[in-house]
């Protein structure tokens, strides 16, 4: 026997209280209401059937628990300060993150702070960050100009991001109201790839810049490692002596400097990702330099411990964990240099050398891995997975995007290899006829 399944028993009609009308809808002694705002009661009447439908369909019942949860949404000001403390990554290394985020966020907090995050609409997005980027300093830069960059948009756009996700997630609001960050029209940016064409520098540059480091050993020695390994700059600045295996030539990226509370002084911190733990291989120019920087510490080490340089030490002069960019070989060797300060240092030598202003450490690494991929008239470049894994990056795609003009001469080889294939058979057609 076949048993059929009883629709829901279903009535709807129309109620009238003191001059304002509700549609009534019962369905299995369960019953549904909304006001309407019309004139009569046969506009009324006319609307009923769609609500029976969006009862019958679930509709109505998902957009009151919408409205529920809508209702204690917090304001996007408390959101924040929820957000900052329990989504944004902790421990120490987390800092850096946090200030990023409080930063950008802050600049938003100004205009919609008060809002109920469910409110926030994506043209209400739009036009606060088409207000920041058109008057968003709080004084006119050097070209007169009071907006924020697109890089300080970008930020903000990314960190907005992140919270209305995690506001989703949390079932706090239905859906995140972000558009896409194409939409804001804010201007024309800069590729990737033009950005990294733009700062990469020529051998001579690189050439011009070490040599003016000539009594300054330690930040020589920085900038090397960045050229010859794109190693970034906190990674360089926190190789310690156990690190670096001169006699294989292996050098060991474990961690970055952060930021420290005290002055000239950095920490060891996790690096950028976990993909960026790696070992890179070192040429023999970098492994001398090396060798040059640790002769010269524990010469100085002799010097402070007053030992004569001719007899030896029963102790290791350097222990393994001592830090090569130490912030004070006496006391502090496990302690790194403060990459502020070294980057202080590094600007007052692109100055000397003639290089543009604004020229950053981080230009090196672009160098270094544009320098891998393209090769050169005498030597092949590298694969952009193993450019990749030198790099420290967890997706190749990234290195592919970032550092497409680096594949041009590749390209060409790849196409003149392909060539072969039929300059063979034109050659032997040529001969036959």
């Amino acid at each position: 026997m076949i048993v059929r399944k009883r629709r829901p028993r279903l009535t709807g009609f129309i109620r009238e209280r003191g001059g304002s009308r509700s549609m009534v809808v019962t369905i299995d002694g369960k019953q549904y209401s909304e006001a309407v705002s019309v004139r009569t009661r046969k506009e009324a009447l006319a609307l009923l059937p769609a609500f029976v439908t969006q009862v019958q369909s679930g509709l109505y019942a998902a957009k009151k628990r919408a409205e529920r949860a809508n209702s204690q949404a917090p304001t996007f000001d408390a959101y924040v300060e929820e957000f900052l403390k329990n989504h944004t990554k902790m421990g120490a290394d987390g800092d850096a993150t946090r200030r990023a985020y409080r930063n950008s966020l802050d600049k938003v907090r100004s205009e919609i702070g008060d809002r109920c995050l469910a409110d926030i609409t994506g043209e209400m997005l739009q036009k606060c960050l088409r207000n920041l980027y058109t008057y968003g300093r709080k004084t006119a830069g050097c070209d007169r100009n009071r907006g924020l960059s697109i890089a300080s948009m970008k930020l903000i756009y990314a960190a907005l991001s992140v919270l209305f996700s995690k506001a989703v997630e949390q079932r706090i609001i239905a859906n995140s109201p972000v558009p896409k960050f194409t939409k804001f029209k804010l201007g024309d940016e800069p590729t990737a790839v033009d950005r990294v064409r733009r700062t990469a520098m020529s051998a001579s540059q690189i050439a011009a810049l070490i040599q003016v480091c000539d009594k300054d050993n330690q930040l020589r020695l920085w900038i090397e490692i960045m050229t010859a390994t794109a190693a970034r700059p906190g990674e360089a600045l926190a190789l310690r002596w156990c690190d670096v295996d001169i006699s294989n030539r292996v050098m060991r990226i474990r961690h970055s400097v952060k930021r420290s509370d005290i002055h000239g002084q950095g920490r060891l911190g996790a690096t950028k990702t976990r993909g960026s733990v790696r070992d890179v291989p070192i040429g023999t120019s970098l492994a001398a330099s090396f060798e040059r920087e640790r002769t010269s510490q524990e010469a100085a080490s002799r010097r402070i411990s007053g030992l004569p340089e001719n007899i030896p030490s029963v102790r290791p002069l350097l222990h393994p964990q001592d830090c090569i960019f130490t912030a004070d070989l006496v006391d502090h060797g496990k302690v790194p240099r403060s990459l502020s300060g070294m980057s202080s240092r590094f600007k007052t030598a692109c100055r000397k050398a003639g290089l543009p202003a604004g020229t950053t450490p981080h230009q090196l690494r672009h160098s270094a891995i544009t320098a891998m991929i393209a090769g050169s008239a005498t030597r092949r470049g590298i694969s952009l997975i193993d450019a990749a894994r030198l790099a420290g990056h967890s997706d190749p795609g990234t290195t592919g995007k970032v550092y497409a003009h680096a594949l041009e001469a590749n390209l060409r080889r790849g196409a003149d290899l392909a060539d072969d294939l039929i300059a063979r058979t034109t050659v032997g057609e040529a001969e036959r006829g």
